[in-house]
């Protein structure tokens, strides 16, 4: 201690010091990121995620907006529950239901339909054309799944000047979504089909596997920051 009114003096650190306690805090930080609650923390005070965003496509005519639906205009959705697990109901409505709560975007259920596949028809101009389907489908039916439990798009087409979204599909693997054969819990299955609104509303997929967004399921089973943050960005392309 010095005596009282003098300044305290310190010998200036060495170089190795410096590089010691720098690689010390990198390894401290490295090892509280590991946990789970501190790496919730850290996320929460730096935004960790929120721009782990991805869009299928961007209309280079309007600033490179992203390429979305209309969100004045409700998109409607029929389903085709063949094949499709018992309470497909249940996931399906409330699949749309968080999607809405996330996004801004309004859905509505058209019914049940026999249709497998879309006929293509489209009045041109029109921000509105067939509900997006929803099918569950073998491997056997649709080869083009090669493996993946999901798959989902919108179709583009150009409205009153701008590329807009204004049909879609979505087709789940009947097997992975069974009840009787390797079945997946209900809010797995959730999961999936929100992953695939996402595509269809025009999300891309994310490196970043804390996004439900990431290419493979592995317990995300919730929309990350990143995630609604690229939602945001959707609703936020004006509407008519």
């Amino acid at each position: 201690m010095q005596a009282s009114g003098e300044p305290e003096r310190r010998s200036p650190a060495t170089k190795g010091q410096i590089v010691a306690l720098g690689v010390s805090a990198v390894v401290l930080l490295s090892i509280l990121l590991g946990n789970p609650a501190w790496s919730a923390f850290w996320d929460a005070i730096t935004g960790g995620g929120e721009n782990s965003y991805e869009f299928i496509r961007t209309d280079v005519d309007h600033g490179r907006q992203p390429v979305t639906w209309d969100h004045c205009i409700a998109i409607r959705y029929q389903v085709n529950p063949d094949d499709g697990p018992e309470n497909w109901q249940d996931i399906v409505h409330a699949a749309f239901a968080d999607v809405s709560d996330k996004s801004g975007f309004v859905f509505v259920d058209a019914g049940e339909t026999r249709n497998r596949v879309l006929s293509g028809a489209w009045t041109p101009g029109s921000s509105r054309g067939e509900p997006v389907l929803i099918t569950w489908s073998n491997q056997g039916r649709l080869h083009a799944m090669e493996g993946a439990i999901g798959l989902g798009g919108g179709a583009p087409m150009d409205v009153n000047g701008r590329l807009r979204f204004v049909t879609g599909s979505i087709v789940l693997d009947s097997v992975s979504h069974s009840r009787t054969y390797d079945p997946m819990g209900t809010t797995a299955q959730q999961a999936v089909l929100e992953h695939e609104i996402g595509h269809v509303l025009g999300l891309d997929h994310v490196d970043d596997d804390r996004q439900l967004m990431y290419p493979a399921y592995h317990d995300q089973n919730d929309f990350g920051p990143g995630d609604i943050a690229g939602l945001k960005a959707l609703h936020d392309v004006p509407c008519g």
